[in-house]
């Protein structure tokens, strides 16, 4: 018998506005007792069923939970040579022999799929909404999460909110059978969003958002979230609450989907950035994505340059831009305004921003003349893919002796400009900008 699609979608989000309310009676957005534990797993199993999988509750070790999108690819869908129609220099397969995409890879071994919150991080309001505390935990209904109460929504913020939570105990009341829907959390990785995109491409839909006061490029609002800014004797809108909005602002244009990935807060990736204008990752293939906040941080030893002859990852302090070179951002002409020039990727840096940021379409970014494209930086958002690009505009520096975290997706005052592939290269990676927001994915 056919599902029916509007009753199961109307129960969906009955069931995650009751995980919402479960957690507001609790203190810290932790549920306060044993009985809204036991209804948490009833609520887990009756998502499961109805979404046939798609959607799930992961706990973290403090003891919170929050709807989440199973991401599990379909038969070779995890595979590089899947995608070569829209990656370039992605390796052949040979018997036996298939390299998985990044994000499918973890401490040197393959994971069959991994979780992305629908919700990006909450922020409960008070005083009448003269002020916020941030929480973990990505809620239904709740106001994003951005700016400073309770923890820094900015990069090195988040990520050592995360080591905190990672290491917490659960409330004694808890049952014990909850403990296997538990696990660490991270924010989510530059290849955890990388395959977002790809499959944006593949199903040629790209998700809308709030990206003009609460409203879309169509003019359809979501419910406004509790932020507000007093700018010309009237308080204006400035973000949506989680999950309001039509379902094509969700990734896969479902209920089931992701939320508000373009407009609202830009969401920060973790391990990548830009410093000193050459593109660095951090390869969590042979690493963990729940890396320590001392790791993640501008200071960590695990961040990587991408070679321009081979594509292969080599330490950021060798590149002298003539013998040993990478992927880097330039300018083609020294811009005196911002968006007055276009960034483009090379293989040397001959003009630095001048104090300026450059803006260019995402689909039209410029390569260096001669120089070739390479999977890892299409992944990363800083060149299209190979057929085409999503949209989104580049919005980046590459001063000398500073980095730049990667922001995506744009924000509430982005308006037809915001698109998945977005990328802003916010000032530091302790910017708490407004419109900074904070998305959460687990094994």
């Amino acid at each position: 018998m056919a599902k029916n699609l509007d009753y199961i979608e109307k129960r969906v989000l009955e069931l995650e506005s009751e995980v919402t309310e479960i957690h507001l009676r609790g203190t810290d957005l932790v549920p306060a007792s044993k009985a809204d534990y036991l209804r948490l797993d009833e609520i887990r199993k009756e998502f499961e069923d109805i979404t046939d999988g798609e959607n799930t509750l992961i706990g973290n070790n403090a003891g919170q939970f929050e709807p989440a999108y199973t991401i599990e690819p379909k038969e070779g869908e995890q595979f590089l040579n899947y995608w070569s129609d829209e990656l370039t220099g992605a390796p052949t397969s040979k018997a036996g022999d298939k390299q998985v995409l990044p994000c499918f890879a973890r401490n040197n071994h393959a994971r069959k799929k991994f979780h992305v919150n629908k919700y990006k991080m909450s922020a409960v309001y008070t005083n009448s909404g003269t002020s916020h505390t941030n929480y973990p935990v990505g809620l239904y209904n709740m106001s994003p999460a951005h700016s400073s109460g309770g923890f820094s929504v900015s990069y090195d913020g988040v990520v050592t909110k995360m080591d905190q939570v990672n290491s917490s105990t659960f409330p004694t009341y808890m049952p014990s059978s909850m403990q296997d829907w538990c696990g660490k959390k991270h924010l989510i990785t530059w290849d955890e969003y990388a395959y977002l995109c790809l499959l944006a491409k593949k199903y040629a839909f790209e998700p809308l958002g709030d990206t003009n006061q609460c409203a879309d490029t169509k003019g359809v609002m979501g419910e406004p979230a509790d932020y507000r800014q007093f700018e010309n004797d009237i308080y204006k809108v400035r973000m949506a609450r989680n999950g309001s909005g039509p379902n094509y602002w969700r990734h896969n244009g479902k209920y089931t989907g992701i939320a508000s990935l373009v407009g609202g807060c830009r969401t920060m990736l973790s391990g990548l950035k830009v410093k000193s204008g050459i593109i660095q990752i951090i390869d969590f293939t042979t690493t963990d994505g729940v890396l320590s906040a001392a790791d993640l941080k501008d200071s960590g030893t695990l961040w990587k340059a991408i070679s321009a002859p081979d594509g292969s990852l080599i330490d950021p302090s060798t590149v002298d831009g003539s013998t040993v070179k990478a992927y880097c951002l330039d300018f083609p002409t020294t811009p005196t305004a911002n968006n007055s020039t276009v960034t483009m990727i090379s293989d040397e840096i001959l003009i630095r921003d001048g104090g300026f940021y450059g803006q260019v379409q995402a689909k039209n970014v410029a390569i260096k003349e001669g120089l070739a494209s390479h999977y890892l930086i299409e992944l990363a958002g800083y060149m299209p893919f190979k057929n085409g690009g999503l949209a989104g505009y580049q919005y980046l520096r590459n001063a000398e002796n500073s980095s730049f975290v990667a922001l995506v997706g744009g924000g509430w005052s982005s308006g037809g400009i915001a698109g998945l592939r977005s990328v802003y290269g916010t000032s530091g990676f302790g910017n708490a900008g407004s419109n900074v927001g904070a998305l959460l994915a687990s094994d």
